[in-house]
């Protein structure tokens, strides 16, 4: 390999690895998110979501590093192609580990994907639970029908006391 070519493939791997880190975080980010939402803990899914934003920005900026570094690459090289082009061309050790390490990519990519709709259906649901608390509590509020305006509607006595009477 020439020394170039040797730079180029250790700054290829270094991007590879802190984009696999990047992602794994973000793993983790999500994991943390879907606790929180379960939990109803508001304070805590802001703290995650901003770290979330961060994190989502580094991978990003990460990715666009790698990418400009392999078109960079390929056009001196003459070739065309992507990541995998390159890996196959490099091949024995080196190409072996950076292949893993985007195999390693795309796996944490797919769980990324797997929790974010985990995610999104859980705040959804708790959306609408709590949009027909408030259509409920709304209605309670709204003047029956043959009751004049701002009169409130009569409030139902349940049927059995649900405070225990006092004896005395």
């Amino acid at each position: 390999m020439v020394d170039g070519q040797q730079a180029l493939v250790t700054t290829l791997e270094d991007l590879l690895v802190r984009e696999f880190r990047a992602y794994q975080s973000l793993v983790v980010l999500a994991r943390a998110e879907r606790e929180a939402l379960v939990a109803g803990d508001i304070e805590a899914l802001e703290g995650l979501l901003a770290q979330k934003g961060a994190m989502a920005e580094e991978a990003a900026r990460l990715e666009r590093a790698r990418r400009e570094l392999l078109q960079a690459w390929l056009q001196g090289d003459g070739g065309g192609g992507g990541l995998a082009e390159v890996l196959e061309r490099l091949g024995g050790e080196v190409g072996e580990r950076l292949r893993r390490l985007r195999e390693g990519i795309v796996a944490l990519l797919g769980e990324l994907r797997a929790l974010q709709r985990a995610n999104q259906a859980l705040a959804e649901g708790a959306l609408a639970r709590l949009e027909t608390v408030r259509t409920f509590l709304v209605s309670l509020e709204e003047p029956a029908a043959g009751y004049p305006s701002g009169a409130s509607r009569p409030v139902p006595q349940p049927a059995v006391s649900l405070v225990p009477e006092r004896w005395t």
